[in-house]
């Protein structure tokens, strides 16, 4: 059962990193509704990542998933909590308690 789960968790991170690499080439013409689908990817992509026991893999892809949803959305959008709490669990599996917390202190203050 592990072998399948770990063969799951590689297809979804493939499949995701194709999601991505289109978005890209698709750049700034494809709009902004594109570029928010693309921080989405690139979240799941994170997530998958950190399912896989990989959390210094997922972390710069956490960081730039974060980084274009509040350039675009702001810092107070509802929806950056998720990003928050991601970079949050990442930072835990890293061993970085202090960078954990203060993720956590900023999605506290999203209403």
């Amino acid at each position: 059962r592990v072998a399948q789960v770990t063969g799951e968790v590689e297809e979804a991170l493939e499949v995701w990193a194709r999601v991505v690499d289109m978005m890209r080439r698709a750049g700034p013409a494809a709009g902004t509704s594109a570029t928010l689908q693309m921080s989405a990817a690139l979240n799941r992509q994170a997530v998958a990542l950190m399912s896989a026991g990989r959390p210094s893999e997922a972390l710069p892809l956490a960081e730039q998933a974060l980084r274009v949803w509040e350039g675009l959305m702001g810092k107070q959008n509802h929806d950056c909590k998720r990003f928050l709490a991601n970079l949050a669990s990442i930072m835990d599996a890293l061993h970085r308690p202090r960078e954990a917390q203060q993720y956590r202190n900023r999605a506290a203050v999203i209403q």
